[in-house]
């Protein structure tokens, strides 16, 4: 599966998973809703620059990714994740030691290719809150 985003000057942008468009939408509170083709997967995503950390926000579940020292670890449906540090442009996400997500930030945004399957529900907001991380490290 391939994952692009594009995060636009006005705050909004576009998501495309393996070629399905979806839009995300800067809210007057500062955060992010995320569009999904299913209702079920819309999400609400926000940023701390200052914490270096994303909220995820679906139905009735929040997903914290902080990050310390460059890295995050975070839990999703009982499975523990780690996102490597994207110094270099380079992102990497693990599930136990095993590479479920690689790709690299772009000038507008990031680009993941190949992202596994189980992602798939929460793929959107997470590759968002990676945009708005990237760009905070670009910075």
């Amino acid at each position: 599966m391939r994952v692009t985003v594009k995060h636009r000057l006005r705050g909004d942008g576009r998501i495309w998973v393996d070629y399905v468009e979806t839009k995300v939408r800067r809210d007057p509170d500062g955060g992010y809703g995320v569009d999904a083709p299913d209702v079920w997967d819309r999400a609400r995503v926000d940023y701390d620059i200052a914490a270096d950390w994303i909220r995820i926000e679906r139905d009735e579940e929040t997903i914290d990714v902080p990050f310390h020292d460059g890295e995050a670890d975070f839990t999703w449906r009982e499975s523990p994740y780690h996102i490597a540090s994207m110094v270099f442009g380079e992102i990497h996400v693990a599930q136990g030691g095993r590479p479920v997500v690689r790709g690299f930030v772009t000038v507008s945004g990031v680009h993941l290719d190949p992202v596994e399957p189980e992602l798939l529900p929460v793929i959107r907001p997470l590759a968002w809150g990676l945009t708005l991380r990237s760009e905070r490290l670009a910075r």
